[in-house]
């Protein structure tokens, strides 16, 4: 009975009446129920696929709010505890003679209840909903307008209730959704259009809430797709709706060259759907799409095979929006892009400038031109030679001038291109510098946009006033110690005062996340956070993140990925681990390496996340972080399909200045250790391990 489940949370209404809020997962005899008070008001929730809401109940991403066991109401959400770390509700629904009661208040309490780790939860309204008169009562407040991409035009309201520190949480605030290029092939464009109930997944793609987080674009095929229409009727209505949307542009030679490695999957054409389905890919693969919806399962059974060739994400309408947080940091980040690349770095003239306001002027936010040429000209006025810009054949990607003092590292000028590529060479460019930057802080001045805040974000900067900033401190100790050496770097004192309440609650996962702000700063006091000492192949260590191992192969690592912000390590399923958590790496010996200087403890990760799955579910979710191919994962899980895989995805990863050969290890711990498996170890003795490596 739904009775004997709704135990945890209960809501007095009245002198007589209790709602009690669960997760739908706990009843899912209530599934169906869901389902059909969301359509009745699909109007204004937009459409959410079915299987797709089946798969949000499983993942603990719907509350269903309960009277006398009958559903009263639901709230939809997604998690990212990743920056930004929010929560978003989706859909947030009551019956209608039920409302006024305050079902709508208790579920999102419920929604703030389990999130308080969090930074705050987000969510955004069409300005022409009366709905918008709820939000204030329930804590939110308006954070801006923007407009909306759907057909109408409609614009949209984005509302704010924070509950972190306003320190780690002021970012997480006012970043939107990275936006996600996705291309549509000929079928689910023709949804759009249609009633059909094959193509309900495809119409839920335009719903209001994904407006700020999908830029669904066309390929140049679509026009002979339509072509191929036999009603008229239906022709002028495909053309007038493929008006909607930017026809993805690209050049022949990358077209020709994504359909010759294409056709080496798919094969030759058959007859003209394949063909188009070909050319479709091609063009989507050559304009720098990251993803492509479609309904075509044959397409989709090689999705695998497809993603190894040309680097494109193939999926269907309802797995792009149960994906979607997981899909957007593809966006932002995709180490794997830089495989085959040589980057350029150059000085850039002034005579450059018509070319640069072009290309990174920030039209989104509505920078204007003039303020962007004032900029550069007061660059290039500074210091000849220090504008610099990376670049990959003719395509510009970063823009930025550094200018060294005492102590900071001063940053007035940071834009970034448009693609995929542009993104992930920021974020290494961030890392790199923040890896020297040791005992100072980073300070960027530049307006910043919001493909450079989630890079800021990502690589550890905290929002002020005006101002990015990086403090890189050398400290272990407790977490109350670091203050006085924060504040003597350059804007120390104001993160103190704004990073109070984060020491005053003492709150494990706050003060974790600011260590991290803080690196290579480790806190001492940090008792709840798991320590753990893992064991990896001197292969994967040196593909991953030991440098120094790379330099020992013959050709080494392509130095592009030398400072990997993030990576994703494949193990067997047994044991258990928690996440967050700090990470030893012992680098094993390896059967017949060559690598030396191994069997020893050489670097110190964050665990950010744990995910136990199939191979194909595992790779097509981490694909975007390079080095594993398809054939290593399968390797990995013993060569079956079905066999159960565990991926450990960490940051933040540290060489340690000095190795701790096994002997060591032993000695100080007193324990005979072999490193044939994880091992559980307590804070002190991660510490007593960490602390003399950091010595001189």
């Amino acid at each position: 009975m739904v009775a004997d489940l709704l135990s945890k949370s209960c809501y007095w209404m009245g002198m007589e009446e209790k709602v009690e809020i669960v997760l739908l997962r706990e009843c899912m005899e209530l599934f169906d129920e869901v389902v059909v008070l969301g359509d009745r008001f699909r109007q204004k929730l937009g459409l959410f696929p079915r299987e797709a809401l089946r798969e949000k109940a499983l993942a603990g991403e719907l509350f269903v709010a309960c009277e006398s066991e009958k559903l009263v109401g639901y709230l939809l959400f997604r998690v990212s505890r990743r920056h930004p770390r929010r929560a978003t509700i989706i859909h947030l629904c009551v019956e209608p003679s039920c409302r006024g009661r305050g079902i709508a208040r208790a579920l999102v309490g419920e929604l703030v209840a389990r999130t308080r780790d969090l930074d705050g939860i987000r969510l955004s309204c069409r300005r022409d909903y009366e709905e918008n008169r709820l939000w204030p009562r329930l804590g939110f407040r308006l954070l801006e307008e923007k407009p909306g991409r759907g057909k109408d035009g409609a614009r949209l309201n984005i509302w704010w209730l924070g509950q972190g520190s306003p320190l780690l949480s002021r970012a997480a605030e006012l970043i939107g959704d990275v936006s996600v290029v996705v291309a549509m092939d000929a079928m689910v464009v023709f949804d759009l259009d249609d009633e059909n109930e094959a193509g309900t997944e495809s119409r839920a793609l335009q719903s209001d809430w994904l407006r700020e987080q999908l830029w669904l674009v066309v390929t140049p095929e679509l026009n002979t797709e339509i072509d191929r229409r036999e009603e008229l009727q239906a022709r002028e209505r495909s053309r007038a709706l493929a008006q909607r949307f930017s026809v993805l542009e690209a050049d022949r030679t990358r077209f020709d060259d994504a359909r010759t490695r294409l056709l080496e999957v798919l094969g030759q054409p058959r007859d003209e759907n394949e063909r188009s389905d070909l050319r479709e890919l091609a063009w989507a693969a050559a304009g720098a799409a990251e993803h492509f919806v479609t309904r075509d399962e044959r397409l989709l059974g090689l999705s695998l095979e497809i993603a190894d060739a040309v680097e494109l994400s193939v999926l269907r309408p309802s797995a792009l929006i149960v994906a979607l947080d997981e899909l957007a940091r593809e966006s932002a980040y995709q180490p794997r892009r830089f495989e085959g690349s040589r980057l350029l770095v150059r000085s850039v003239q002034p005579k450059e400038e018509g070319r640069l306001v072009e290309h990174y002027l920030d039209f989104s936010s509505g920078e204007r031109r003039a303020g962007l040429c004032q900029r550069l000209r007061e660059a290039f006025g500074s210091e000849p030679g220090s504008v610099r810009e990376v670049s990959k054949e003719e395509e510009s990607l970063v823009l930025y001038r550094f200018v060294e003092e005492e102590d900071s590292l001063k940053v007035p000028l940071l834009r970034t291109g448009r693609g995929s590529l542009a993104k992930t060479v920021l974020r290494h460019l961030l890392s790199s510098v923040v890896a020297g930057g040791e005992g100072r802080s980073i300070v960027v001045t530049d307006h910043a946009s919001q493909e450079v805040e989630g890079a800021l974000l990502d690589t550890g900067f905290l929002r002020l006033d005006g101002v990015w900033v990086k403090p890189i401190l050398r400290y272990v100790g407790p977490g109350e110690g670091i203050r006085p050496l924060l504040a003597k770097l350059p804007h120390g004192a104001e993160i103190l005062a704004r990073a109070a309440e984060i020491f005053d609650e003492g709150r494990p996962h706050a003060l974790l996340e600011f260590e991290r702000k803080l690196s290579p700063a480790k806190f001492e006091d940090l008792d709840e956070v798991p320590h753990w000492i893992l064991p990896i192949q001197p292969h994967w260590a040196a593909q991953l993140f030991d440098t120094r191992l790379a330099e020992q192969d013959l050709f080494g690592l392509p130095p592009e990925l030398g400072f990997r912000l993030e990576n994703v390590y494949y193990r067997s399923a047994r044991g258990s681990f928690e996440a967050p958590a700090r990470v030893l790496w012992y680098v094993s010996r390896g059967k017949g390496s060559s690598y030396v200087d191994t069997g020893a403890i050489r670097a110190m990760s964050y665990l950010d996340e744990v995910v136990v799955g199939t191979p194909k579910q595992l790779f097509s979710r981490f694909r975007r972080l390079g080095i594993y191919r398809w054939k290593d994962v399968l390797g990995a899980a013993g060569g079956g399909l079905e066999g159960r895989l565990m991926a450990l995805r960490f940051s933040g990863t540290e060489l340690l200045p000095k190795a701790i050969p096994l002997r060591e290890v032993r000695a100080r711990m007193g324990k005979d250790w072999t490193f044939q498996g994880p091992v559980r170890i307590t804070r002190d003795q991660f510490f007593d391990l960490y602390l003399p490596t950091t010595s001189p």
